[in-house]
């Protein structure tokens, strides 16, 4: 332990490597806001999920393993939603308000919505 010499032995002290970990505290909490971002926007039924992400959206996107070379060039795979949340996040809570959903009328409920979600948290590329 070493101590600052200009206040002598007072109560403030530096362990050896201090400084070395701080410089890890920003990386640190951006994990635990992914992690936490993560948990939060997963509070649906992923197994109900994946049936509505399948019966509604592989047409145009790649939807984990049920179909990893379909959808349409321009559509992104449920693969780039989870691996970006705080990205998507959004993206998925608006989709039907958003082209082309909008142009095709779909009819999803925010429960449905938020199985979705659930289902593209679970996703990790193969």
């Amino acid at each position: 332990m070493l101590r600052h010499a200009s206040r002598g032995a007072g109560p403030r002290s530096i362990e050896k490597g201090d400084r070395g970990v701080r410089r890890y505290i920003p990386a640190l909490a951006a994990l635990i806001g992914l992690l936490s971002s993560q948990a939060a926007w997963a509070e649906g039924d992923r197994i109900r999920g994946r049936t509505l992400a399948i019966d509604n959206c592989s047409q145009c996107h790649v939807i984990g393993d049920y179909n990893p070379y379909g959808g349409v060039n321009n559509s992104p795979s449920f693969y780039v939603f989870a691996e970006r949340p705080e990205v998507y996040r959004e993206r998925l809570r608006t989709f039907d308000q958003r082209r082309p959903h909008l142009s095709r009328d779909m009819q999803v409920s925010a429960k449905e919505i938020q199985d979705i979600m659930a289902y593209v948290a679970t996703l990790e590329r193969p």
